[in-house]
């Protein structure tokens, strides 16, 4: 067993204190401590041991030697007997992935803080949090989902375990409630304004009824939801039996509120993402995951089926528990198809590449990502309503994506193991009776255009590609257009400030990209007219001007000329051509 102990150390500097002890009842080869590099789910290497201040080992509580091995590898010597090292860590990334400590609170997930011994990782772990002085003189409290034994004790049956249950501490408030008869809780920090809790409460618990009812089963006795409140954030990090999630304050429902704005919408779709690895990912994973190696990253070819279809679940169990309106989540399936088609990275990276590149490119995007790469999230939520919708045609409604992914658990339940990418297709042909093969090696494996029209139709829905600004994303509408303005594309995305406007991203092919202005270009004029009034400036040209641009770049000015070019037709309109159609796939219309 191997016994952790995190304590607060001092709030004001974000500085803990973890001891990690155990026994050797006979010597062995060379010992070797870990410390994770990246946070499963989060695929990014992220080096955890850089936050480590001093460290320092004991043996029989007399001071040895600790050797590195590399960035977060040490050895140490083999006799017998009683082992501790102890070190600092330093906390200040308030993020889902990593650890936080300041006076007023403090998060941290294991894999931060957490060490393991090279053969031993099998081994029960014991977690003593220490609130210090400062937290106990505040009455700080501790929240997280794995087993207590005693105060402030917990038990994990391994180091798996131990990193999968995060902790929060500090000042909270709990919510309870049950979804098929299993506890829930709500762990709600930071500073928020009066809000309807009773509604929260109420549709969280919806959701957490559908997505079990879905499956069957659950795969925790208990779960608990951390939610930090704050400013401008948004984030989530699955575990076992709990997730981590980031909101701004103002998604919270509004008191008095008769309907569910946007802001709450993308919280409770938060709430029902994170709920859904429960299964899709914690439990049914990648084979290329079976087991983590935390020293090094892991490529699969799989994100799109574990963050892609649990991306086209996430909203759907909203519509189907009835949070949300068919329109409104119709309205959402706009957005999306219209973020994944106005970027040029769908035409040049496949699903399978996005989910095997995800470490150097999804996760370390630049201004020149979407001209070079797609979400694996987004564009893998539409392969999976294209699946879905294909199966529910073929089989005349008898099979669903719903199969798979029961089939899927099943599966997992009965061996425990990861799934490779082809023993998944196979599976959802063996369980429908469907070939999807073909249909996923086109969505998955290439980049050709998705067939979303073709599926939508036969659910009574048209798709329809018009040209907008970049800046409006897809909507539903409630009669199909018969004619719209030709817009023009400036081609690039841009923030204004009092020295005009500065250039963030460039659209292959667009105008900005024509008239050779790049990222970092501060446009100051248009037309011989201040960028002041850019906006009636740009809509009172044609397309096939030619415009006359001054800018910046590196502090010296510059003239060009800029073609002035037609807005590309990728923002999505749907209209509903019959509502029992429909039905059969949304079947609560609002």
């Amino acid at each position: 067993m191997l016994n952790i102990s995190v304590r607060l150390q001092d709030a004001a500097a974000h500085l803990w204190h973890v001891s990690c002890a155990w026994n050797v009842a006979v010597a062995s080869p060379q010992q070797t401590l870990n410390l994770a590099d990246w946070v499963p789910g989060s695929y990014m290497i992220r080096d955890f041991s850089r936050h480590i201040i001093r460290m320092q080992a004991f043996h029989n509580e007399t001071a040895i030697a600790l050797q590195a091995l590399d960035k977060s590898r040490w050895a140490l010597q083999a006799a017998s007997g009683e082992y501790r090292v102890e070190y600092e860590v330093y906390a200040y990334d308030w993020s889902v992935r990593a650890s936080y400590l300041d006076e007023r609170g403090a998060f941290f997930d294991g894999a931060c803080l957490f060490p393991w011994l090279d053969g031993r990782q099998h081994e029960a772990y014991q977690i003593h949090v220490d609130l210090g002085e400062w937290g106990r003189a505040q009455q700080w409290q501790i929240a997280t989902a794995m087993q207590p034994i005693a105060a402030n004790r917990f038990q994990a049956a391994s180091y798996w375990e131990a990193i999968d249950h995060p902790f929060t501490l500090g000042l909270f408030r709990q919510y309870d409630f049950e979804a098929a008869g299993i506890p829930h809780h709500i762990i709600l920090s930071g500073q928020t304004l009066p809000f309807d809790e009773d509604r929260l409460l109420a549709d969280v618990e919806k959701i957490c009824e559908a997505q079990i009812e879905l499956f069957g089963v659950a795969p925790f006795g208990h779960y608990v939801f951390m939610l930090y409140i704050g400013d401008h954030i948004y984030g989530g990090l699955e575990h076992r039996a709990s997730t981590a999630l980031m909101a701004d304050r103002w998604s919270l429902p509004r008191l008095g509120a008769k309907e569910r704005g946007d802001e709450y919408l993308q919280l409770l779709g938060l709430f029902s993402h994170e709920y859904f690895h429960a299964w899709n990912v914690k439990s049914i994973k990648p084979a290329a995951f079976d087991p983590y190696e935390l020293h090094h990253e892991q490529h699969t070819e799989q994100l799109w089926a574990f963050e892609g279809i649990t991306s086209y679940y996430d909203d759907l169990m909203l519509q189907r528990s009835g949070v949300m309106s068919t329109p409104q989540y119709l309205s959402q399936l706009a957005k999306t198809i219209t973020r994944v088609e106005q970027g040029a990275g769908s035409h040049k990276q496949s699903l399978a590449q996005s989910s095997f590149d995800a470490w150097t490119k999804y996760y370390k995007q630049n201004e020149n990502s979407a001209n070079a790469i797609v979400s694996y999230y987004q564009k893998g939520a539409l392969a999976a309503l294209v699946l879905d919708l294909y199966l529910r045609r073929e089989t005349d409604g008898e099979f669903s994506l719903d199969d798979v992914m029961r089939a899927l658990y099943r599966r997992y339940l009965q061996d425990g193991r990861g799934i490779s990418e082809q023993d998944w297709r196979a599976l959802a042909c063996e369980v429908t009776g469907v070939d999807v093969q073909d249909l996923l090696r086109r969505m998955i494996d290439r980049t050709d255009a998705l067939p979303l029209a073709e599926v939508l139709v036969d659910f009574g829905l048209s798709l329809h590609r018009v040209a907008r600004s970049d800046k409006e994303a897809g909507w539903v509408a409630t009669l199909p257009p018969h004619h719209m303005m030709v817009e023009t594309a400036f081609g690039a995305k841009y923030s204004v400030d009092a020295s005009g406007l500065k250039i963030n991203s460039v659209s292959n092919g667009g105008s900005a990209e024509k008239a050779g202005l790049t990222v970092g270009d501060v446009v100051v004029a248009v037309a011989n007219l201040s960028t002041s009034q850019f906006d009636a400036v740009w809509h009172s040209l044609q397309v096939g001007d030619s415009v006359g641009v001054h800018y910046f770049r590196q502090g010296v000015l510059y003239h060009t000329q800029m073609p002035v070019l037609a807005q590309a037709a990728t923002t999505v309109l749907l209209h509903t051509e019959d509502e029992q159609l429909l039905s059969y796939w949304l079947p609560q219309w609002q």
